[in-house]
């Protein structure tokens, strides 16, 4: 009788281990294709996409001089951020909420 006591603790402490470690299946996710068009004028270098998918950042020469712009993906036009002069090699932060660059 003891037995069949253990087995079954056995057995229910298996059971609490495995539903308790699966993890539910993720939802699938939308696939976004997008075109970076940007105007004769600029030319694109170095692209960064945001951790969540939300938007791109890229640097762009404009005038001769590199800028950084961001584009979220919900909308059509790019916006140039102020203060990226010189700007290369943006990257975002882990959270994305704020972008970085070298300059």
């Amino acid at each position: 009788m003891r037995s069949i006591w253990l087995v079954s603790g056995a057995l229910l402490g298996a059971l609490v281990v495995w539903f308790t470690t699966q993890s539910p299946t993720p939802e699938p996710q939308p696939v976004i294709r997008f075109a970076l068009s940007t105007s004769a004028a600029h030319e694109v270098t170095d692209v960064a996409v945001a951790p969540d998918g939300s938007g791109v950042a890229y640097v762009a020469y404009a005038a001769g001089r590199r800028h950084l712009f961001y584009r979220a993906l919900h909308q059509v036009s790019p916006v140039a951020l102020p203060g990226t002069d010189g700007a290369r090699q943006p990257f975002f932060s882990p959270d994305g909420r704020s972008i970085a660059f070298f300059a």
